[in-house]
């Protein structure tokens, strides 16, 4: 599994993203996932 690290992440977007995972009772890295994964299949093959 590869690593990604983003430079100049929105303070606020990272905190509201935390909470929402804290409300989901997940991880902040299995909401980004979701959140990702949500997007991608609501596009054309994922572009």
């Amino acid at each position: 599994m590869a690593t990604v690290y983003i430079r100049d992440f929105p303070e606020d977007l990272r905190k509201a993203a935390r909470m929402q995972a804290i409300e989901e009772d997940i991880s902040l890295k299995q909401l980004v996932i979701k959140a990702l994964e949500k997007y991608l299949a609501g596009t054309k093959k994922g572009r």
